[in-house]
C-alpha cells in the first residue's frame, strides 16, 4: 500500500495485539533489562522486609486462623475490598499453619495473592513446601500461577518452563488458558508456527477461543498469510454461539480493517472499521482507518468527515496527531490547493506547538514522578498525553511501582527507622526510573511529530512546485 507522498510512518504503530497481558515488543534503550531486573530484586527484598516488619509492629492486629478454608475466605474478601496488603499480612502471620496444609486447594488463592503483588520470598517458601508434597495436580496449579507471573515480566522462556506438562492437571478453563499462554510465549519468541498448535487446541466453547483466534490471525499476518487471517477472524465473528466481549469484537474488527487496508481491499476494510463502537478504546484508530480507506476510494468527503471528528477529540494520541497531516493531503487530492496549502501550514504550526508542549513536559512534568499517571499498568498519562508504555517495557515495573505507593503510608507509620531508609531508597530509585522511562517515551513521540512536521513542509513545497510548473 503506497501513500506516497504521504507516508504516515507510524500508521499502524498503535495496533498492539495482546490478550490483556501487557507484553513488550521492543525494549527502549534508555532503561536496560538489567536495570529493571536489579530493581525487581531490590523490590523483592524490600517487600519481604516490610511484611516481616509488619509481623512485629502489627499494623492490622494479630489475626490467627485455625483452618485454611477460613483463611482463604478472609483473603478473598480483603482482596475484593482492595486490601491486599492486609491480606498478605495475614498470610505471613499464619505461615506455619499454611505450610502444614499446602495440599489444600486454598493454597492456589494464596499463591495468586502473593505473586500478583510480588511478595516473592513468601511465595518461594511455600513453593518448596508444595514441591516436597509431590502431588502432581497441586504442583501444576502452582506452576500455572508462576507462569502468569513470568508472563507479566516478559520472561517467555521461564513462562514456558512452568507451563510444560501441566495442562492435564488443570481445570478445564485453566487448561485452555495455559494453552493460550504457551502460544503467546512462543509467538513472543518469534516461533509463530509453533504457537499455532497451542492456539488451535483451544476449543470453540472456551472463553479464551476469541483471544486464540486473534493471535492466530496475527501469526498469519506476520507470515504474510493475510487471507488465512481474515478467514479465521470472520469465522469467529460470524459464529453467534461464541461469546465475545464488545472490546474483543472491536479489536478483531480493527485487525481485520488494517489487514484489508494493507492489501488494498478498501471497501471491506472501511466496513470493518465502521463496525467498531464509537466509545471503544479503538475508536480513534478506527476513525483514522476510515479516513485512509475513504481517501483510497477517492471518497474525499467521507475522509474529511472522519478526519474532522478525530481533530475535535480532546486527547493527544497518535491517531489524532496523524489526522492533522491527513487533512491537507485530502484537500490536495481534491485539487483544492489553496485549502491544502493552508492546511499544511496549520499542520506545521500544530506539530511545532505539540513538539514545544512535549519539550516543556520533559522539563516540567517528567521531573516529578507524581506528575506521571499510570493507567492500567500498560500506559502512562502525562499532561493529557496518552503515552504507550507496554510496547516498550514489561508491566511488572509499573505493578511494582504501584505496590510501593500502596505500601508507603504503612511503612511511614509503622516501619522501623532502618526499614524506612531501605524503602525510601528503593522508592526514590523507582521514581527516577519512571521519570527516565517517561522522558524516553515522550522523546519517541516527539520524533514522530518531527516526522509529521517534515512531511507538512514537504507538502507545502510540493504544492509550490506544482503551482510554479503550471504557470
Amino acid at each position: 500500500m503506497d501513500f506516497s507522498p504521504l507516508r504516515l510512518p507510524i500508521l499502524l504503530s498503535g495496533l498492539v495485539i495482546s490478550v490483556g497481558i501487557a507484553m513488550p515488543v521492543a525494549q527502549a534503550k534508555t532503561v536496560s533489562n538489567d536495570e529493571l531486573k536489579q530493581l525487581e530484586e531490590r523490590f523483592r527484598a524490600v517487600s519481604s522486609a516490610v511484611y516481616t516488619d509488619f509481623t512485629h509492629t502489627r499494623p492490622f492486629g494479630n489475626t490467627r486462623y485455625k483452618t485454611l478454608t477460613e483463611l482463604e475466605q478472609t483473603i478473598s474478601q480483603l482482596v475484593e475490598q482492595g486490601k491486599h496488603i492486609q491480606a498478605i499480612d495475614i498470610v505471613k502471620r499464619n505461615l506455619n499453619m499454611i505450610k502444614q496444609g499446602v495440599d489444600n486447594r486454598a493454597i492456589f488463592t494464596i499463591f495468586d495473592l502473593l505473586l500478583t503483588h510480588n511478595e516473592w520470598q513468601t511465595a518461594e517458601t511455600l513453593l518448596k513446601e508444595v514441591e516436597d508434597v509431590g502431588d502432581k495436580s497441586l504442583s501444576a496449579n502452582v506452576y500455572f500461577n508462576y507462569a502468569k507471573y513470568y508472563m507479566s515480566r516478559g520472561e517467555w522462556k521461564k513462562a514456558l518452563n512452568n507451563l510444560r506438562g501441566i495442562k492435564d492437571d488443570l481445570q478445564t478453563e485453566d487448561a485452555n488458558y495455559a494453552l493460550l499462554l504457551q502460544g503467546i510465549s512462543l509467538q513472543r519468541l518469534k516461533d509463530h508456527r509453533g504457537s499455532l498448535k497451542f492456539y488451535n487446541a483451544i476449543p470453540a466453547t472456551s472463553k479464551y477461543h476469541p483471544h486464540a483466534t486473534l493471535n492466530i490471525a496475527v501469526a498469519y499476518i506476520r507470515q504474510g498469510w493475510w487471507t488465512d487471517a481474515k478467514i479465521a477472524i470472520d469465522k469467529i465473528l460470524d459464529d453467534h454461539r461464541i461469546k465475545i466481549t464488545d472490546e474483543m469484537t472491536n479489536r478483531l474488527y480493527l485487525v481485520t480493517g488494517y489487514s484489508l487496508l494493507q492489501q488494498g481491499y478498501y471497501r471491506n476494510s472501511r466496513q470493518a472499521f465502521r463496525n467498531i463502537d464509537v466509545d471503544s478504546h479503538y475508536a480513534n484508530r478506527a476513525l483514522l482507518g476510515i479516513a485512509l480507506t475513504a481517501s483510497n476510494q477517492e471518497d474525499y468527503v467521507g475522509a474529511l468527515n472522519a478526519i474532522n471528528i478525530l481533530r475535535q477529540k480532546k486527547t493527544f494520541d497518535l491517531s489524532v496527531d496523524e489526522a492533522n497531516l491527513l487533512l491537507p493531503y485530502t484537500y490536495e487530492k481534491l485539487s483544492q490547493n489553496l485549502t491544502a496549502s493552508k492546511g499544511y501550514s496549520e499542520a506545521l504550526a500544530f506539530y511545532q506547538k505539540r513538539v514545544g508542549e512535549l519539550t516543556s513536559l520533559l522539563v516540567s512534568s517528567t521531573s516529578n514522578a507524581g506528575n506521571i499517571k499510570i493507567v492500567r499498568n500498560n500506559s502512562l498519562e502525562i499532561g493529557n498525553n496518552h503515552i504507550d508504555y507496554a510496547r516498550y517495557y514489561p508491566a511488572s515495573f509499573l505493578q511494582n511501582h504501584t505496590e510501593l505507593k500502596a505500601l508507603q503510608p504503612h511503612v511511614e507509620r509503622y516501619g522501623s527507622s532502618n526499614l524506612k531508609n531501605r524503602f525510601n531508597s528503593l522508592l526514590a530509585q523507582h521514581n527516577a526510573t519512571l521519570i527516565k522511562i517517561a522522558r524516553n517515551l515522550v522523546n519517541i513521540r516527539i520524533e514522530h511529530l518531527n516526522s509529521y512536521m517534515s512531511q507538512s513542509r514537504f507538502g507545502l513545497a510540493r504544492l509550490y512546485d506544482n503551482s510554479v510548473a503550471t504557470k
